[in-house]
């Protein structure tokens, strides 16, 4: 994809000899900004200090959000590359705001990263304000359990062969991915692709796998069960908490079932915290008792930047962060993905629109319309 007029502006540190952008002297001026943050935390009258913070996903109910909210916006999903774009947007969120609250407990305070961004962007005029530097470490975590949609197709066709009606309605849509059991439709064509895009964040250290379990008679698929996925999560937590592995964590569920969990991590000195994202798009059917735990639960929405930018990533640039993104992300977006993120982006009134415009060589770009 291309840029069109759509720029993203670097610091003149990032420009070689001609002016062009060039990736490594943008990497060789961030590690600068780094040390100056570092020299400056360790003038501090108080020492700097570190604060680890684990989040744990469950991705399921991340992906089934992102997919039935796309598919209302009528977003086409040619991959899992578009939902994890997004998914990673409010992971991202979630973090933030866990950073925000973090900062808020220590006076004066400061997280290094935004240290490093203020520097970064020449934006030093309150530094003065300054007594402690925090260095927030966010681990990310992934819990799911893969769907062998070939064992149920090979299960309903028994079934089918057999005489079930239900059970050849149900193969006929599972060739595309679909499981629909008690009006309950699903989609997981992009969902084992979504995973493989998850695991290759940048804060992503690890994840585990549960397992589903199936449930086919002469009726066709009546049950499909997510197992041991929670259970992973709550020994994660318990762990964590025991092993004085994490300051704080965050669990990103719909489960209140994990309530318990927080009562656990006070024990242990560990701030608990919970973000309900598959319900990104309709917060009041947050849980009551996940809402309930007030300064802990964090609550998401999506931002009406989140289309642009995806575009913008889709021309190799996060202007978010100002850094070129991985080239599997800057191409992983179809002309027809690229097209809809352009409707989405006009649809929420922020004074400019985006025109999708193929360029001289032949590649989608997009133009700014005031």
């Amino acid at each position: 994809m291309g840029q069109g007029n759509l720029s993203v502006k670097y610091p003149r540190e990032a420009a070689d000899a001609d002016g062009n952008f060039s990736p490594d002297r943008l990497s060789s001026y961030y590690d600068t900004c780094a040390g100056l943050a570092d020299q400056f935390a360790q003038s501090l009258k108080e020492p700097p200090t570190k604060h680890n913070v684990l989040i744990l996903v469950d991705l399921q109910g991340v992906y089934l959000g992102f997919t039935r909210w796309m598919k209302e916006q009528s977003i086409p999903l040619d991959s899992g590359m578009l939902a994890s774009r997004f998914a990673h947007y409010l992971l991202e969120t979630v973090s933030a705001k866990v950073d925000e609250k973090i900062i808020r407990e220590v006076d004066g305070g400061i997280a290094r990263n935004d240290l490093i961004r203020a520097i970064f962007r020449k934006e030093v005029d309150q530094l003065g304000l300054i007594r402690q530097v925090v260095d927030i470490k966010p681990s990310i975590e992934l819990f799911y359990a893969p769907l062998a949609l070939k064992d149920i197709e090979w299960r309903l066709r028994k079934e089918a062969n057999k005489g079930s009606a239900n059970a050849r309605r149900q193969l006929a849509d599972i060739g595309s991915g679909i499981l629909n059991v008690h009006g309950d439709t699903r989609d997981y064509s992009i969902f084992e692709h979504f995973i493989e895009c998850m695991k290759r964040g940048s804060n992503v250290s690890r994840w585990e796998e549960g397992f589903y379990k199936i449930y086919v008679d002469s009726w066709g698929l009546k049950a499909f069960d997510e197992k041991e996925v929670d259970t992973r999560i709550t020994i994660r937590a318990v762990d964590a908490c025991v092993d004085y592995e994490a300051d704080s964590i965050c669990i990103i569920s719909s489960d209140q079932d994990f309530i318990p969990l927080h009562k656990r991590g006070e024990k242990s000195g560990v701030t608990t915290y919970q973000a309900d994202v598959s319900k990104f798009a309709s917060p009041e059917w947050v849980g009551r008792k996940i809402r309930e735990l007030g300064d802990r639960f964090i609550p998401v929405g999506i931002d009406p930047l989140w289309s642009m930018r995806a575009i913008y990533e889709a021309a190799g640039h996060d202007p978010f962060n100002g850094v070129p993104v991985g080239k599997h992300i800057g191409e992983g977006l179809t002309q027809r993905e690229f097209e809809a993120l352009c409707r989405l982006h006009n649809k929420s009134n922020l004074g400019y629109q985006l025109e999708p415009a193929a360029e001289a060589d032949g590649i989608m770009g997009v133009r700014v319309i005031a």
